[in-house]
């Protein structure tokens, strides 16, 4: 078995906490529909604030999970580009080296647009809190909720920052992928 160095290491250990945090709110969030579901049907009394909390609930999930999903590279993703240089270059050597330079493009745009959405969700969660602004049905403040969206994109930009250093440190974790599947 390989030895993980200490910055993957990290790594899984935020990631792992990640997917923790983010499944605890999955699970909250179905049991909160459970509820929802025989309070309204059952003794025939809707709880007001039941949908916005489990909306709530979901963006977080979202975005703690896109996180995680950047870590682990399971983002759906369109491959085509790689299928067509598996089928057109035969030398396995130069095939992953080309691979290589798409990942690290895929890592570089990736790591921009969330750093650029970061700073925009960053000032829009300041503008927030500085407005005072509450949710319509449990009052609580939206730039808690802003909050967990703006964590979850910089955590997006941490992960593709270290997905692309381990990139040249230790070469590429590729996906074992169908040679026929072309998307």
């Amino acid at each position: 078995m390989e030895k993980k160095s200490t910055l993957t290491r990290i790594t899984d250990i935020i990631c792992t906490a990640e997917t923790a945090v983010a499944t605890a709110m999955f699970v909250l969030m179905l049991a909160m529909i459970v509820i929802q579901v025989f309070c309204r049907y059952v003794v025939h009394i809707p709880l007001a604030w039941a949908e916005e909390f489990m909306r709530f609930l979901f963006i977080t999930t979202t975005f703690l999970g896109a996180a995680v999903c950047t870590r682990t590279r399971s983002h759906v993703e369109i491959n085509f580009i790689g299928a067509l240089v598996k089928r057109v270059v035969k030398d396995r050597l130069r095939t992953e080296n080309i691979l290589n330079r798409i990942d690290v493009v895929v890592y570089l745009t990736g790591m921009t647009f969330c750093g650029f959405v970061t700073k925009l969700l960053f000032e829009y969660t300041v503008k927030l809190k500085a407005q005072g602004q509450l949710s319509s049905a449990m009052e609580i403040p939206l730039w808690c909720v802003a909050a967990f969206i703006l964590a979850g994109m910089f955590m997006c930009a941490v992960h593709y920052v270290i997905n692309l250093i381990e990139l040249f440190l230790s070469g590429p974790k590729r996906k074992q992928e169908d040679e026929g599947t072309v998307l």
